[in-house]
């Protein structure tokens, strides 16, 4: 048996792709250059912990290591006090929160609570706000 691509189920093919396309096109934004900083800082946190891999001293907070660990904490702080424009940055903010070594895994923080808010905030911006009744929420 023969497979036949004639005209009429290229034409046929090409309108389910442009169907597809225009759904896809619907959709909300998923990353866009607004959480561009976001990505960059837990970016240059991954390296910073990266470069300090293989040195046994490097949990030691006194020099060379303490700029290293200050520059962490600024970039921690503006992940922290940024909301996310996009799914991205709240996925970059959800990953800070749940850190294996540093997150709310290893112990509750001020900044812990209003970190979540935001992205709860976001996540209300694009689904709505409940029409049920809630409980409070930390702000």
């Amino acid at each position: 048996m023969r497979n036949n691509i004639d005209r009429r189920a290229l034409l046929r093919r090409a309108g389910t792709l442009a169907t597809a396309a225009a759904a896809i096109s619907t959709l909300p934004v998923l990353a866009s250059g607004d959480d561009r900083a976001l990505i960059e800082a837990e970016a240059e946190i991954t390296r910073l912990y990266a470069s300090m891999v293989a040195h046994p001293d490097r949990d030691s907070f006194a020099e060379p290591w303490a700029p290293i660990y200050q520059r962490i904490y600024a970039l921690e702080d503006f992940i922290i006090d940024t909301p996310p424009a996009t799914l991205v940055g709240a996925a970059v903010k959800l990953r800070r929160l749940l850190d294996v070594e540093l997150g709310m895994g290893t112990g509750q923080s001020d900044t812990d609570a209003p970190s979540l808010a935001r992205v709860l905030a976001l996540v209300h911006r694009m689904v709505g706000e409940p029409t049920h009744p809630t409980r409070p929420t930390s702000t």
